[in-house]
This record gives structure tokens, sequence and C-alpha cells, in this order.
């Protein structure tokens, strides 16, 4: 999937998910730059952090293992 994904360019430079050298941590780094720079230039500031863990609660977790 993840050739395919790459091959047929389906994803952005700034997404991290599914790119070789981003992740969790490239992203984290990314979003820290972005919203300390936004303050330093007096911007207003707007991150919400959804809470999905009842979506996932409400599969069943043998159907994920197969």
């Amino acid at each position: 999937m993840y050739k395919y994904i790459r091959d047929k360019k389906m994803t952005w430079r700034s997404q991290h998910g599914l790119r070789k050298g981003k992740s969790l941590l490239t992203n984290w780094i990314a979003f820290c730059d972005k919203m300390t720079g936004s303050v330093d230039k007096a911007r207003l500031v707007d991150v919400v952090y959804p809470d999905v863990r009842e979506a996932f609660d409400a599969v069943s977790h043998s159907i994920l293992r197969n």
C-alpha cells in the first residue's frame, strides 16, 4: 500500500504519516515550530485536540487482529 500511495503521489509535502524520514516526532517539531512562530508574531493560535478513544473502543479487537 505504501508503494502505491508513493507512486501515485497521494501524499503532501507537509504530511508526516506514510513518508520516509517523517514521524510523530517530526510532526510534533513542525507543529511546535509553527505555533511558537505564530505566538512570537502575536498571532492568535487555536488548537483542537479530538478525543477519538471511543471510536476505537467501538471496533471489535478480534476483527483488527485478522
